[in-house]
């Protein structure tokens, strides 16, 4: 049987079972801690609890709003995993915040988001020509304009994205207490290896060895990223926020 402990008058009173919680003077507000996720979560968290609130004459005609999120969060431990939509909103709504944390479904969902966006627009010229049969001047048209308005969306699309997906790395990175520099690194060894092959392959073949090296560094760099990117989210609040799946 779970075992409760309640916090009164910051006392941790307890244990005690779910239908001795209002006998020892609980409240909705009232924090709780349980021997089965080990955390402190509010009385309103954990269904069987909840059902003693309810069966209380002092809180029968209150209603009671919890997500469930939070259920599993107390019952379980750990928030559920975010679905595909809930994490594309999620990392749009936060496109340019480079604060905070994101846990590993919000970030790779949205990745998988960029990737759908990004073939669909690239498909929407092949559908045209191949499915609507139009004569070859007037589908030589359509394709034209059909491809300039399709490049300044994908320019804008891709601008945008940019910045969303950065801003969502940087997220999980924080998730995983690890600074968001690292991209910072990343995308620096990519500018050096853009500068040195801006004079052309014998520019590079005199400066291999930099240049090698500078390749070397940026994979490096790549591999270490996307490992962070997989871990799971550090359970404890850490100097970006509190955990996005286990707080």
């Amino acid at each position: 049987m779970t075992q409760y402990y309640l916090e009164r008058d910051n006392e941790m009173i307890g244990p005690l079972n779910a239908d001795q919680l209002i006998e020892n003077g609980m409240t909705p507000d009232s924090l709780v801690w349980n021997s089965l996720t080990e955390m402190w979560c509010p009385a309103t968290y954990y269904p069987d609890v909840l059902q003693q609130l309810q069966k209380c004459p002092a809180y029968a005609d209150q209603q009671f709003s919890v997500e469930p999120g939070d259920v599993a969060l107390a019952t379980t431990g750990k928030r559920p995993m975010m679905g595909f939509w809930e994490a594309v909103k999620e990392c749009w709504r936060n496109k340019f915040d480079f604060g905070g944390r994101a846990r590993r479904s919000e970030y790779w969902w949205f990745q998988l988001a960029i990737v759908l966006g990004y073939l669909l627009l690239i498909a929407i010229p092949i559908l045209i020509e191949t499915g609507l049969g139009f004569s070859n001047s007037s589908s030589s048209t359509v394709l034209s304009v059909v491809g300039i308005a399709l490049f300044i969306i994908l320019v804008i699309f891709l601008f945008v994205i940019g910045i969303a997906s950065f801003a969502a790395l940087t997220r999980r990175l924080h998730d995983t207490n690890r600074s968001g520099w690292w991209i910072g690194s990343l995308f620096l060894c990519n500018l050096l290896v853009r500068f040195l092959s801006f004079d052309g392959p014998e520019f590079v073949h005199h400066n291999r060895v930099i240049f090698i090296g500078i390749c070397l560094a940026s994979l490096v760099v790549s591999i270490i990223v996307l490992v962070f990117s997989c871990l799971d989210s550090d359970k404890e609040e850490n100097d970006y926020g509190p955990s996005p799946k286990y707080q």
